[in-house]
C-alpha cells in the first residue's frame, strides 16, 4: 500500500514552508524520489537487505553526513538514521537538504 499522492504533497509542503524550500520544482523533486525510490512509500527498507530507509530510501551514511553539516541549521542534530523509516517529517527534510 501506497501514500495518498495528494496528501503526501501537502505535507511535504508544509514541512519544508517555515524553512523556505518549498518550491514547486523541489517538491516535485521530493514526489518523484519517493515515487521511484520507494514507490510512493510502499517500501520503508531498502529492498534486498540494502541500507536504505524511508520513503526516499537514504543511506545511513548519507543522513550521518547531512546531518553533521547541515544538523543544527535544520534542527535535526540529534536525529538518527533509523528513524527515516517512521518519521516522514524527518525524511522530507532530510531529502531536501540532499538536494538543496
Amino acid at each position: 500500500m501506497s501514500i495518498n499522492k495528494f496528501q503526501l504533497r501537502d505535507l511535504i509542503g508544509r514541512t519544508l514552508a517555515p524553512m523556505y524550500l518549498n518550491t514547486s520544482p523541489a517538491i516535485d523533486l521530493l514526489m518523484g524520489t519517493c515515487a521511484q525510490e520507494s514507490h510512493m512509500g510502499t517500501y520503508l527498507r531498502q529492498l534486498g537487505g540494502g541500507p536504505a530507509l524511508g520513503i526516499f530510501q537514504m543511506e545511513p551514511f548519507t543522513f550521518l553526513d547531512l546531518r553533521a553539516r547541515f544538523g543544527a541549521r535544520f534542527d535535526v542534530a540529534d536525529r538518527e538514521p533509523k528513524e527515516l523509516e517512521w518519521d516522514l517529517r524527518l525524511s522530507i527534510i532530510m531529502a531536501r537538504i540532499k538536494y538543496f
